[in-house]
């Protein structure tokens, strides 16, 4: 596993149990302040080309944007790790089952075509519960929250530890920085309605989204979670 800073392994179980609700609810507000707007994001890469000077000059523009916690190259273009804070509605197959605040990190790759650009995006969304579960299953530091879980997901972004799907309710599993997992779903969010882009099918409006709805240290995961955690490639399944 890759060591994280600002780990405080001596603060009580306890207290981080008392503390998480408080601390998670303060990354949502400190996200809220610099909330991403991806039809921003979409229009400062409207000039952008492959010549390594205008990818500098598009890429120093996105960085001055709110909420973009990352900008670099990627093939011939950029990608950009853009992070929202969101009213997520999830739905079954009979409807609407409830609506959360999640904070939402939508990744975008932008490649330049001639006379356009083509854009390709995935998610990974966190919800209240997960940060919390993380506060008081893992070590991490009671601090600095929001930066940490920028942090989680562009690792999972990278596809970081994709360790199991099982189960009836399609639970997927992916190692986190510390020491655990994060569980959660594999969904489709759809794309924002005033993003000036155009869609050649209704597929393409869809984007594919890992919903995180908790955190599992070694100690809560099952015997064959724990050891495709551990890496053992005979139990470990893709999503």
């Amino acid at each position: 596993m890759t060591d994280c800073p600002d780990i405080h392994p001596l603060v009580p179980v306890h207290l981080r149990k008392s503390l998480s609700r408080g601390i998670a609810r303060e990354a949502f507000e400190l996200a809220a302040r610099d909330d991403g707007d991806m039809a921003r994001v979409i229009e400062a890469t409207a000039g952008l080309t492959r010549h390594a000077s205008n990818q500098r000059r598009v890429g120093t523009r996105l960085r001055k944007l709110p909420g973009v916690v990352r900008v670099a190259r990627s093939g011939d273009g950029l990608s950009v790790a853009l992070r929202t804070r969101r009213e997520m509605i999830l739905l079954d197959d009979e409807g609407e089952q409830f609506r959360e605040e999640v904070l939402v990190y939508t990744r975008v790759r932008v490649a330049p075509a001639p006379h356009r650009r083509r854009y390709s995006m995935v998610r990974v969304s966190f919800s209240p519960h997960a940060l919390q579960r993380l506060v008081q299953r893992s070590t991490c530091g009671l601090g600095g929250l929001l930066r940490l879980i920028d942090g989680e997901a562009i690792a999972l972004f990278g596809r970081r530890g994709l360790v199991e799907q099982s189960g009836p309710d399609r639970c997927c599993h992916r190692s986190a920085r510390y020491d655990g997992v994060w569980a959660g779903q594999m969904d489709h969010s759809m794309v924002g309605d005033h993003w000036p882009l155009r869609y050649e099918t209704d597929r393409d409006r869809r984007i594919p989204t890992f919903s995180v709805r908790t955190f599992l240290s070694p100690e809560e995961m099952s015997p064959s979670l724990w050891l495709a955690w551990q890496g053992d490639d005979s139990l470990s399944l893709a999503c």
